[in-house]
């Protein structure tokens, strides 16, 4: 039955492909089952993409950013 399958879509051109895997995409979504899953916390959402700690900087940067910011832009566009 699989062979068969693909076969038709090897048939098919490249636009109908696509239109074929959008609808199972559609499919799976529909008939998927549905687990029951805590959502991951930004920090873990974070970490999976490899954010954290991804640079270094100074540790109180997220409480003296505006200083640090300033600063910056100071050295960047004083001269105006």
């Amino acid at each position: 039955m699989l062979e068969t399958i693909h076969n038709e879509i090897e048939t098919l051109s490249p636009e109908a492909q696509e239109l074929l895997l959008d609808f199972i995409h559609i499919l799976k979504k529909r008939y998927a089952t549905k687990e029951k899953h805590q959502p991951k916390s930004l920090y873990q959402q974070f970490q999976e993409q490899g954010l954290i700690g991804c640079f270094e900087d100074d540790e109180n940067v997220s409480t003296h950013y505006k200083e640090f910011l300033t600063e910056s832009l100071e050295k960047k566009y004083g001269y105006r």
